[in-house]
């Protein structure tokens, strides 16, 4: 790449340099992002510059259509996002960020694809999937071992009930469960041992005769 500057002043005369685009290219190309991310320069009328794919400098490829590098030739700070998803000139989804090389008026893009850049995110989301999965089966199991310890209980005191409040005094009911609903169990079987002790007498009609005249 040939590049020339003029003087200030008349008799100045002009400055002319031959830039090898291969220096800028081995530079470029060994700037890392991530496993597949890697940095490009674009020059100020949208260009590619350098490239790891040097077959597209060769093709003096347009990055001029570029949503990213319009932002940044655009002279506005504040349009330019540090950090903003975008197109690369391979029509792949990335992540890009871009610094302006001020003497020479080209800017330097990095891009990251974004399946990379989401990668750790996508992973974090799978163990929190599954581990809310888990705790949701946990949950399930211990409502039915619950629901289970409760509603037996429940069902052998309302059978014993029935049965000691029908007349069957020897009716015990086993409860172990070590809580309120043993007690009251107690308490029946208790109630059916002292109506079993003290049998209520039997109520007898007296028939009376009218007196006689």
């Amino acid at each position: 790449m040939t590049l020339a500057l003029a003087g200030n002043r008349k008799d100045s005369g002009v400055s002319i340099a031959e830039v090898n685009l291969k220096l800028i290219w081995d530079v470029v190309s060994q700037i890392k992002v991530g496993e597949r991310g890697h940095a490009c320069v674009v020059g100020s009328g949208g260009r590619l510059i350098a490239h790891p794919d040097i077959s597209l400098v060769l093709r003096n490829t347009d990055m001029s259509r570029l949503a990213q590098v319009q932002a940044a030739m655009s002279g506005n700070p504040d349009a330019v996002d540090p950090l903003q998803g975008a197109l690369n000139v391979q029509g792949q989804k990335v992540l890009t960020a871009s610094a302006p090389i001020a003497p020479l008026g080209w800017t330097m893009f990095v891009e990251l694809p974004v399946e990379e850049a989401y990668a750790s995110l996508y992973a974090a989301l799978q163990r929190l999937a599954m581990v809310l999965l888990a705790a949701s089966i946990f949950a399930v199991l211990a409502g039915v071992l619950l629901a289970r310890r409760m509603v037996g209980p429940i069902q052998a005191l309302r059978a014993g009930a029935e049965r000691i409040g029908g007349g069957d005094l020897s009716q015990r009911i086993s409860i172990k469960t070590g809580d309120e609903l043993e007690g009251l169990a107690d308490q029946f079987n208790d109630m059916g041992e002292r109506a079993c002790r003290n049998p209520m007498p039997t109520s007898r009609t007296r028939s009376s005769s009218a007196p006689r005249n």
